[in-house]
């Protein structure tokens, strides 16, 4: 199901924010620069990133889109998708007292260990294509994806606002102020099913197996 974000704009803003350091030192001096830091003018979100304090306020979700704007500016771009929290943000879904300690990714290619050095936590977990989205130019996992990995990572209540708020951006068309009952049990539908596959691949490996063959041999019924 295609579901729009409720605005590509709040997500080019916190883009448009963002100070690199080569920009900074374009404009000033290094002590100045220092100095601006020091006093609070300058806020680091990222190695080499940077935000005015007057860009820099907002709620928790305005704080953690510009952190995201910040590191998606320093990778490449077939970089990671973000996940988790941070895609959430970027769906425009409410996190409800929830402070994200990173930004979050998620890559097969990725170890798992969060390196909080750099704010940014890496997921080991292949994200398929049609998993993918893109907000703003910013690469994330789609508004299933994304609710379920908030389920799974998230306290209660912050995964339930986050599920509300999924539900109500599938189903509430703003311009006829209707709610289409049908696409919100359509979603809700999808859901339960992904969530039933996730929980037999996890009695798949409950059920064990000592050689390759036999995880090869349980993961069939899995994918019928």
């Amino acid at each position: 199901m295609d579901v729009v974000p409720p605005s590509y704009d709040r997500v080019w803003d916190a883009r448009a924010a963002i100070l690199t350091r080569e920009r900074l030192e374009r404009e000033s001096a290094a002590a100045t620069i220092a100095a601006q830091h020091a006093d609070g003018e300058l806020i680091r979100l990222h190695s080499g990133r940077y935000v005015r304090a007057a860009d820099a306020q907002g709620f928790i979700e305005d704080r953690h889109l510009r952190t995201i704007a910040a590191v998606h500016s320093r990778r490449q771009a077939s970089a990671a998708p973000f996940s988790h929290a941070s895609a959430a943000v970027l769906w425009g879904l409410p996190l409800f007292r929830h402070v994200p300690e990173a930004v979050h990714v998620s890559d097969a290619r990725h170890n798992g260990v969060v390196r909080h050095a750099r704010g940014v936590a890496r997921h080991e977990v292949s994200v398929p294509d049609d998993d993918i989205v893109v907000i703003g130019g910013i690469p994330c996992t789609s508004l299933e994806r994304t609710v379920f990995d908030v389920a799974r990572t998230l306290p209660l209540a912050s995964a339930v606002a986050v599920a509300d708020a999924a539900l109500r951006l599938v189903a509430w068309d703003p311009e006829d102020r209707v709610y289409d009952q049908g696409a919100a049990s359509t979603w809700a539908t999808a859901m339960e099913e992904r969530i039933a596959r996730a929980r037999e691949h996890v009695a798949s490996v409950k059920r064990g197996g000592s050689w390759p063959s036999q995880t090869g041999a349980r993961s069939y019924p899995v994918r019928a």
